[in-house]
């Protein structure tokens, strides 16, 4: 699916605000963009899904970068790695669940998560 060049405006909107959000609050941007790319842009879930998973990697690199270049920061690089390769192993296994899924019940999942660790984090002290 293509969008329309006269889109490119509010797709560099949605990239910009993503990557900020990617960076300051060390989020995968996907709650932000996923939501944007289909009721904004029309694009359907897996394909805004998979969209954004392209998009996360280089912004995800850079902000890792930058943290990891902040004095202090105390990073723990043996649980980056172990945790690393169990992820992919997951990205793995979840890209197979949400092939598998039907279009809406997908959305209603990704609606559903940003629900409750939303509100989680809003009564967490």
């Amino acid at each position: 699916m293509r969008i329309p060049a006269n889109h490119w405006l509010l797709m560099g909107g949605i990239g910009l605000f993503g990557g900020i959000l990617n960076g300051s609050l060390g989020v995968g941007a996907a709650i932000f963009m996923v939501p944007c790319l289909t009721l904004l842009l029309g694009l359907p879930q897996l394909a805004a899904q998979g969209t954004i998973l392209w998009i996360m990697v280089p912004m995800s690199l850079m902000s890792a970068v930058r943290y990891s270049m902040k004095p202090g920061m105390g990073l723990d690089y043996q649980m980056i790695i172990i945790m690393s390769v169990l992820a992919i192993i997951g990205a793995n296994i979840g890209s197979s669940i949400a092939f598998a899924l039907p279009a809406t019940l997908l959305k209603k999942i990704f609606a559903g998560f940003i629900i409750i660790v939303g509100t989680g984090m809003l009564i967490s002290k």
